[in-house]
C-alpha cells in the first residue's frame, strides 16, 4: 500500500507523471528542476517526485507532491508516464506497469537499455540532462499521451506478463538443481 499522502495526491486530480532517479543524483538538479516544474506547467500536468538522492528539493506545490521513496511497482501503474533513469530495476518496473516511459539515462548500461527501449517502441527517444532543453521535455510529456506509446507500453506489459517469469525461473533452478543431483 502506498503511503496515504500519495494516496490523497493521486486521488486529487487527473493521471499523473511519475519521477524518479533513485539513487542516480543529478548533475544539475536545481536546473533540471526548473526545466521540469516549467515542462508540468506548459503541459498542464501534475507529477509526483521521487527525490531519492537526485539532489532536488521541493516546497511545496500545488501540482507536484515530492517525496523521498515509494513502491516503482504500486505507483507507476497509476501514472499516464513515467520519468526515470534507466536503470534496470526501475526499468523493468515501467516495463511492467504498462505505462509510456521517458528515459535519462546516466552511466553504464543505462543509455544502452534507453536505446534498446526506444527502437522496439517500448519508450519514447531518451533524453539527456546535460544539454536538456525545456521544449524538449515539454515534447516529450505530451507525447507519453499518443495512443501508439500507450499501446506499445500495454503490449510489453502483457508480454512480460504471459512469460510467468518467476514460475519459468524458478523451474529452471530446480531443473539445474536436480540435473546437479544426478552426477
Amino acid at each position: 500500500m502506498l503511503p496515504h499522502e500519495i494516496e490523497n495526491f493521486l486521488e486529487k486530480g487527473k493521471k499523473l507523471i511519475v519521477v524518479s532517479f533513485s539513487s542516480m543524483p543529478l548533475k544539475s538538479p536545481s536546473i533540471f528542476k526548473q526545466k521540469l516544474v516549467q515542462a508540468l506547467k506548459e503541459t498542464d500536468n501534475r507529477a509526483i517526485v521521487l527525490t531519492g538522492t537526485s539532489g532536488m528539493k521541493f516546497n511545496q506545490q500545488e501540482n507536484i507532491l515530492a517525496v523521498k521513496d515509494a513502491s516503482h511497482r504500486l505507483l507507476f501503474k497509476r501514472a499516464k508516464g513515467i520519468i526515470h533513469h534507466g536503470g534496470v530495476g526501475t526499468m523493468s518496473e515501467a516495463l511492467l506497469s504498462g505505462v509510456p516511459q521517458i528515459i535519462i539515462p546516466f552511466t553504464v548500461d543505462q543509455p544502452f537499455w534507453a536505446n534498446l527501449l526506444y527502437k522496439k517502441g517500448y519508450s519514447l527517444k531518451p533524453l539527456q540532462e546535460k544539454n536538456l532543453q525545456v521544449f524538449e521535455l515539454v515534447q516529450a510529456l505530451e507525447q507519453v499521451e499518443n495512443k501508439e506509446y500507450i499501446e506499445n507500453a500495454q503490449q510489453i506489459k502483457s508480454i512480460i506478463q504471459s512469460e510467468n517469469g518467476l514460475y519459468q525461473a524458478v523451474k529452471h533452478i530446480e531443473s539445474v538443481v536436480h540435473n546437479a543431483k544426478k552426477k
